[in-house]
């Protein structure tokens, strides 16, 4: 009999109309997991939040845990992991939706093939346009790859990850594994916050040098599923970040945590590792927003650079999907039509696109 080993971490702050969405699919789907709301909103919105769980307690295997406002994003996902009794774990932010059964599939691939440290199905993003009558119309699909990491070295699946980004942090993991990781980001990020001269780093590059330091753990492997649907996300600003032929001091410091855990791993010295960290990054970067700096012969152990490759446009047509995974996901759609989020970039409309 299948056993259910994963956990669904929730965290969220002050984003009250995008969580109850999220736990009301939930609901509806009467999903058989142990979800973990990880709240440290405002007063108001935190009671809020809470009484939406209690609601939905006899249908779902649910738990609030509260947390100041002032908490900090890895302290609180530290905590919640310390709480964690599973297995695995999953985190979902609360603007996204998991589909149940890549989650039942990761499970038992990751029970099957200890090797491997994480398993995900295909991330897919969703974007709008205006038709004739002014109607926000879903119209275009970005499959934001989840490639396979299976490379036997940890080097070679951080290089290839820095040139063909995967979305790594959503996918479901072994817990141990994920806790040591974010207890290492949690550490450095406190550190180079004592600099005076840094007051902030972006949250989105820190979950790329997270998902970096879970690969070298070990491998995660892609299901021919979808994993999660989510809203389309405007771009990430990383021109402060990247300058022409070096990164900002925050970003120096924040990449100084990779070299550290590639000597542990795969015994390179350290001006190796951290020579390949840095061109892989620097050619992550400049793929997003100078492509004529990307340097495709950079320095690795053992394999070369290729083109980066984020998102493919697709309709819902061509996605490999069984009736029921396609009812679901018109479902969810439906339901992002209905119940925009104020945070989201659905009102981001294209000009042009493939309709479903």
């Amino acid at each position: 009999m299948f056993q259910r080993k994963v956990t669904i971490l929730v965290p969220t702050y002050n984003r009250q109309v995008d969580l109850s969405r999220l736990v009301q699919y939930f609901a509806q789907l009467k999903f058989p997991y142990l979800i973990c709301i990880c709240d440290s909103s405002d007063a108001g919105v935190s009671q809020e939040n809470r009484r939406m769980c209690e609601q939905f307690s006899d249908v779902l295997e649910i738990e609030y845990w509260a947390y100041p406002p002032e908490t900090d994003v890895f302290d609180k996902c530290v905590d919640a992991l310390e709480r964690v009794q599973t297995e695995y774990v999953v985190f979902c932010a609360d603007d996204d939706f998991l589909l149940l059964d890549s989650l039942n599939n990761s499970q038992l691939f990751l029970e099957q093939n200890p090797d491997f440290v994480g398993c995900q199905g295909q991330f897919l993003s969703l974007k709008f346009k205006l038709n004739s009558e002014g109607q926000r119309v879903p119209v275009v699909w970005h499959q934001c790859f989840s490639l396979a990491r299976n490379e036997e070295t940890a080097a070679d699946r951080i290089w290839q990850n820095f040139h063909h980004y995967s979305h790594t942090f959503y996918a479901v993991f072994r817990h141990a594994e994920t806790l040591e990781c974010f207890k290492t980001i949690q550490f450095r990020v406190k550190d180079i916050l004592l600099d005076p001269n840094i007051t902030q780093i972006n949250p989105g590059m820190i979950e790329v040098i997270l998902g970096m330091l879970i690969l070298n753990k070990g491998k995660v492997h892609r299901l021919d599923q979808p994993h999660s649907l989510r809203n389309g996300m405007p771009s990430v600003g990383w021109e402060k970040y990247l300058f022409e032929s070096d990164f900002c001091e925050s970003m120096n410091l924040l990449l100084s945590i990779l070299p550290h855990a590639l000597c542990e791993s795969d015994r390179l010295s350290f001006e190796d590792a951290s020579t390949s960290v840095r061109q892989g990054m620097y050619n992550h970067l400049a793929l997003a927003i100078q492509p004529q700096h990307y340097k495709p012969n950079g320095v690795s152990p053992s394999v070369s650079g290729k083109n980066f490759v984020d998102e493919k446009e697709i309709s819902l047509q061509q996605f490999s999907m069984n009736d029921l995974q396609k009812t679901l996901v018109k479902y969810i759609i439906a339901l992002i039509q209905t119940r925009p989020s104020p945070h989201d970039a659905t009102y981001r409309f294209v000009k042009k696109g493939i309709a479903l």
